[in-house]
C-alpha cells in the first residue's frame, strides 16, 4: 500500500514478465453519484494525454469490480509535495541541484 484517500487507494504492483514496478490507482465507484463518475473518468482521459519530465506517467486503465484502476508510472522516491511538506515541516533546505534535477534543466 503506497497511499489512502476518500477516494480510493495506490499499491504498488509488480509486472510478471519482467518485474517492473508501477503503482496502482483503485478508485471504488459503487457510492459515486454520475458527477462524480464522470470526474473519475476526466481524471483518466486527463492522465492520457499529460506528458513531461514531472508528470507521473499513465500506462492503462480498466474497471473491474465497481471500481476504476489506473495504472501508473511508480516514483520511488514518493510525491513531490510528500517531499516538499517534510522538508518545510523539518526546516531543512532543498540544494540547487535539487531543484534543478526536478525540472530537468541539469
Amino acid at each position: 500500500m503506497l497511499g489512502r484517500g476518500a477516494a480510493g487507494s495506490v499499491e504498488l504492483v509488480r509486472r510478471s514478465n519482467d518485474g517492473e514496478l508501477f503503482a496502482l490507482k483503485t478508485i471504488q465507484m459503487q457510492f459515486m453519484n454520475p458527477s462524480e463518475r464522470k470526474l473519475a473518468e476526466n481524471e483518466i482521459s486527463l492522465l492520457k494525454v499529460l506528458k513531461g519530465p514531472t508528470i507521473i506517467r499513465y500506462f492503462d486503465s480498466f474497471i473491474e469490480s465497481d471500481a476504476i484502476h489506473i495504472v501508473m508510472e511508480y516514483a520511488e522516491g514518493g510525491a513531490l509535495s510528500d517531499i516538499i511538506t517534510e522538508h518545510k515541516t523539518t526546516g531543512k533546505s532543498f540544494t540547487k541541484k535539487q531543484i534543478m534535477d526536478w525540472y530537468h534543466i541539469v
